[in-house]
């Protein structure tokens, strides 16, 4: 197998500093605008990324300040311009945009964030004569799309391509020259502790597009929070992944976070609200009287999901935190039994996740 070499000439970020121009209100700062003239000018590509699909993050009403939401979950209804839609990334509930405020009847709707379709449609206004590619889960839904816009980047007849975390990795461009990154401050702050991980992963993926030929290749990570730890760790050429996770495992340990504590969540949805709290607090109450039987054992109260409503279903849990894994089994074990002896109803669904990938 040959061995890949990545030819980093500089990485680096900004974007505080810059004047806020309508290229960067749609994604695409001055100074990165410049760079993506330069090097296609010499007949490299560039890739940019921005793990964001769509028009606009969501729309809203300048007059009484209503903002859309999905009725069947607690999600923003995501700007499709392309297709005159409005639609859930969690249901794939779809409606047209509207012309008017449902609650104030104004005209005044506009649309707030960016995703690739607007990076798009701006870098198309202003390289008319250059070749874009968009790929992402819009416009790609096969693998014969897939391979047709990809051929289209490998013959060079694309030069600039922006995608979402359909591009970080298993492609190979020699020609690729640039890479930038969109927005990473959207990852900075999250209370999943798992977020700058999974930052770190899919950024170090990503910035591993340019530079994979003979050609020096450099990264510029657009960002508002220049002194954040992560992004100094990330432009800095001596800094591998492995630092990056070195650090990370550091405050894991000091937080008593996995992989040094063993987790789980116990969960109840149902479409009745009342009757999935209902039923995970009632069990919370038993649960609470016998944990202290369990060393090393701790139980948070039941909590709403990040997005409590989904498909008309209502989301709760509890987080079970451990540091012996036979002692986590053996509680979780007690769990069960004390469930199986319930009544439940048919719409109430009950679940144990153990050593959750994504922290509900």
């Amino acid at each position: 197998m040959q061995k890949i070499r990545f030819n980093y000439q500089s990485r680096r970020s900004f974007i505080a500093s810059e004047p806020l121009t309508d290229g960067l209100k749609t994604g695409v700062s001055e100074t990165l605008e410049k760079e993506i003239g330069e090097e296609t000018a010499k007949g490299n590509q560039v890739m940019l990324f921005l793990n964001r699909r769509g028009y606009a993050h969501h729309l809203v009403c300048h007059n009484c300040g209503h903002v859309f939401m999905c009725p069947h979950c607690d999600n923003l209804l995501t700007v499709h311009k392309g297709v005159n839609r409005l639609k859930c990334h969690m249901c794939e509930n779809t409606v047209p945009i509207p012309d008017i405020c449902p609650q104030c009847h104004s005209e005044a709707l506009f649309e707030q964030g960016f995703g690739t379709e607007q990076v798009s449609e701006y870098l198309k206004t202003r390289y008319p004569d250059i070749g874009i590619e968009r790929i992402d889960r819009d416009v790609v839904t096969s693998k014969t799309q897939l391979e047709t816009r990809l051929n289209r980047i490998t013959s060079g007849k694309s030069q600039i391509v922006i995608g979402t975390q359909m591009l970080a990795k298993g492609h190979d461009f020699p020609n690729v020259t640039l890479v930038g990154i969109l927005d990473i401050d959207s990852s900075l702050f999250s209370d999943d502790y798992r977020s700058l991980e999974n930052a770190a992963q899919l950024l170090t993926q990503v910035s591993g597009r340019s530079g994979r030929g003979n050609k020096k290749g450099r990264v510029i990570i657009q960002t508002h929070h220049k002194d954040n730890l992560l992004i100094n760790q990330l432009i800095n050429p001596d800094c591998t992944y492995l630092n990056i996770a070195e650090e990370l495992l550091k405050t894991r340990k000091n937080l008593m976070l996995p992989p040094y504590t063993y987790q789980a969540f116990i969960l109840s949805n149902s479409s009745e609200r009342i009757n999935a709290y209902s039923f995970l607090n009632q069990l919370y109450s038993e649960l609470s009287g016998i944990a202290y039987n369990y060393s090393n054992l701790a139980l948070t109260p039941v909590m709403s999901d990040k997005m409590e409503k989904q498909q008309n279903r209502y989301h709760f849990h509890m987080l079970v935190t451990c540091i012996s894994r036979k002692t986590l089994n053996m509680f979780l074990t007690e769990v069960r039994n004390i469930v199986s002896r319930k009544s439940l109803s048919q719409d109430l669904r009950f679940a144990i996740e153990v050593d959750p990938i994504i922290m509900c």
